[in-house]
């Protein structure tokens, strides 16, 4: 039996005088179907893991890719998937300028014991007013900032494996229902 490949449950659309696929058409999960308290668990992915390789690791099949994407909401592969450690350094490098420099940047502070954050510019001038206690605030750096969300990106549910089967027919229904 052929594997199916992630854009083959899409539906056609005319586009010109061509036949494509209508990649832009977007599934999720039917409420109800992975009713299951055991129909998702966390993962954490590890360094410089790739979709694909996540994939054929649990459901030894690459082009379940999908499924990983749909379940975590994943549309732009690229920037929600944690970089690795070497395109860390290029998104770091490209958007400061240098990875020194990121360190160097306070993008903005955070209150020590609540979920408050404040602008640099903020604190700078309500410093100047005293009305900050600076003991209170810690700056958070660039390269901290931007290191703290890619490895948040790490932490990904899977469906398991159990249901994988019944994914691929909702999914086949949903895009040519």
């Amino acid at each position: 039996m052929a594997k199916t490949r992630y854009f083959d449950s899409f539906p056609q659309i005319t586009y010109g005088t061509k036949i494509a696929r209508n990649i832009l058409a977007r599934a999720k999960p039917v409420s109800g179907l992975f009713t299951s308290p055991n129909a998702y668990y966390d993962y954490v992915i590890e360094h410089d893991q790739r979709p694909d390789q996540v994939a054929y690791n649990y459901y030894d099949d690459s082009n379940m890719v999908w499924l990983i994407f749909l379940v975590n909401d994943i549309v732009d592969p690229y920037y929600q998937w944690p970089l690795s450690q070497r395109h860390f350094v290029e998104f770091i490098e490209s958007k400061y300028g240098s990875v020194t420099a990121a360190q160097s940047q306070v993008l903005h502070y955070k209150h020590n014991s609540k979920d408050i954050e404040i602008s640099s510019d903020t604190y700078t001038l309500n410093a100047t007013f005293q009305k900050i206690v600076a003991n209170d605030w810690t700056a958070v750096y660039a390269y901290d900032y931007e290191e703290l969300l890619n490895e948040e990106k790490r932490k990904i549910k899977l469906v398991d494996k159990r249901f994988a089967t019944k994914a691929k027919e909702q999914l086949k229904l949903v895009l040519n229902g």
